[in-house]
């Protein structure tokens, strides 16, 4: 479940909790781990070792609600939301919990946000970084600047590597692709034959 670039955040609020009714519908459930609400109550200065039933009653339904929020906030599309993610992931470090704790402020929060949005080629999540050579400053001896190559990465940051001739760039953009692609359809035909003329050869043997 993955936001496209120009879907409504209205359309993707209305997925999730379709996504969530089904879930209830099939009998699953969103459990909370200890750790979860042992937060929660924190946040109340409430120690999970005395607090009442209904303290930890309502402070697992609190989790569950800010659980809804985060599956919206990571469904999000990244190119033009990355920035929410960010500040928010930031803010935490400094001990400052901003994450929304509702799905409905989850979608509050998107359709109200007005930080940048960027927006790659044919609106892929393709994150690029431009950094200089290894070994070279940024200018050459000559007073020029040297030229830069960009790192394709993944969503976590992490760079990408080709299955097919190991560089940095998608499989689909690889260039040894159509020869790749030849090459494992004339070994499936090669598989094919090979195994029709086992069978064939199986069949006159039972025929002796």
């Amino acid at each position: 479940m993955h936001q496209k670039y120009n879907t409504p955040c209205e359309n993707l609020l209305e997925t999730v909790q379709n996504q969530l009714d089904v879930m209830k519908h099939c009998g699953a459930q969103i459990r909370t781990h200890p750790s979860l609400i042992k937060h929660v109550l924190e946040l109340k200065s409430i120690n999970l070792d005395t607090a009442s039933n209904a303290g930890i009653k309502a402070a697992s339904a609190e989790a569950k609600n800010a659980y809804k929020a985060m599956v919206y906030l990571c469904s999000l599309n990244w190119d033009r939301y990355q920035d929410i993610m960010d500040k928010l992931a930031n803010s935490f470090l400094r001990v400052q919990d901003n994450y929304p704790k509702t799905l409905v402020a989850a979608h509050r929060m998107a359709t109200e946000w007005r930080g940048s949005k960027r927006r790659n080629d044919g609106g892929v999540n393709n994150d690029r970084v431009n950094f200089l050579q290894d070994g070279e400053d940024d200018i050459n001896g000559s007073g020029a600047a040297l030229t830069t190559k960009s790192a394709v990465l993944k969503r976590d940051g992490a760079p990408v590597q080709c299955n097919i001739c190991n560089e940095n760039h998608w499989q689909r953009d690889c260039p040894e692709l159509k020869e790749f692609m030849e090459t494992k359809r004339k070994q499936k035909e090669k598989g094919s034959r090979e195994k029709a003329e086992h069978k064939l050869t199986t069949v006159r043997e039972d025929d002796v």
